[in-house]
């Protein structure tokens, strides 16, 4: 079935966001209804839009984020309540544009994120606008009720695994560095550059998935560090990233130097192949396809390569062996992660 990119594209947003839209709606209505219960607050808009800005799809750490909100609050209760002191009453304009850039300014001297800054300046505003009876204290209270919930279910409900965040970006790595390694396999059955010229595009396409692998090594990290069920799996979690940082890099170097260093006997010296390549080749498939379904403890031994007279397939040759190491190093990485 030949699925649109768009609708792909479409499709893998809604499977990476839809938890944490749940979540939000879960927790406005809890983070109402406390506020209700609590404080008597009859519209607590404030403790319902906070867990929203708390559990925002793609922060890296929720944690940070309620503490951001907190301390911007704060800091525009308190900016714009002595400004509603100092400034008189008959200057509401002055009121509003001291307290506002002030919020602003004292909360970007914190040196944190700029939503530290958006929440002091709208506190700010709001204590000036509405007075301080509303907008202040209750407010804060407010954003506490929201703040809590927000970060109960970020640490609880939501909190991605994070030695899957590894394991699941390492597994689409492998994935594609074989299908460019069975083009391989196909260039040689055929004795086709082409073919061997295509596994080097797949393959060089597969640098975009060793990207997103370090992307999810790096929030594998920040989970365990600002993370309950992260922290619980901090040690795996770092001796994992180490791993695959050095790992992952030197297979997909060895496998783009391989088709590479194919692609280039194919051309140069067809005639020239060693004829125990393609047995070479099928054990080397085999070793990859049970490292892609799992199976770890499979043993394929791969036949010692023959000497060749041909420099261009000596050069395969040796690729090839280098590839074979890498992915011996490559594959134990995996029987360590669940």
């Amino acid at each position: 079935m030949n699925i649109p990119p768009l609708a792909r594209t479409l499709a893998a947003r809604a499977l990476r966001t839809w938890r944490y839209a749940m979540a939000s709606a879960a927790a406005v209505v809890i983070a109402w209804a406390l506020s209700r219960w609590l404080f008597g607050h009859q519209q607590p808009l404030f403790a319902a839009i906070t867990p929203i800005i708390c559990l925002a799809p793609g922060l890296p750490s929720h944690l940070r984020q309620a503490r951001n909100i907190i301390l911007g609050v704060a800091t525009g209760i308190i900016v714009g309540e002595l400004v509603l002191v100092a400034v008189p009453a008959a200057w509401p304009e002055v009121r509003l544009v001291i307290a506002t850039f002030a919020a602003i300014m004292i909360a970007e001297l914190y040196g944190f994120p700029v939503v530290v800054g958006i929440q002091a300046g709208v506190s700010a505003m709001l204590v000036i606008a509405l007075g301080p009876i509303h907008a202040g204290p209750d407010r804060l209270f407010d954003v506490l009720i929201g703040t809590f919930v927000g970060v109960i279910f970020s640490q609880v409900v939501i909190t991605p695994d994070p030695i899957r965040q590894i394991d699941e970006r390492a597994r689409n790595l492998f994935r594609h560095l074989s299908a460019g390694f069975r083009l391989c396999a196909q260039a040689i059955e055929e004795m086709d550059p082409h073919r061997a010229n295509t596994a080097i595009q797949t393959l060089s396409d597969a640098h975009a998935r060793l990207v997103d692998l370090g992307t999810g090594i790096s929030r594998a990290r920040e989970a365990a560090r600002w993370t309950v069920r992260g922290r619980l799996a901090s040690n795996k979690v770092t001796q994992l990233a180490q791993r695959y940082e050095r790992r992952s890099l030197r297979l997909y170097a060895s496998s783009l130097l391989f088709a590479d260093a194919l692609f280039r006997a194919l051309r140069d010296a067809p005639d020239a192949m060693p004829e125990d390549l393609a047995t070479r080749m099928d054990a080397m498939g085999k070793r990859i396809a049970d490292v892609e379904a799992g199976r770890l403890d499979a043993e394929v031994q791969m036949p010692p390569a023959r000497a060749t007279t041909s420099p261009d397939w000596q050069a395969c040759n040796e690729a090839l062996h280098a590839l074979d190491v890498a992915l011996e190093a490559y594959k134990a990485i995996f029987k360590v992660a669940p």
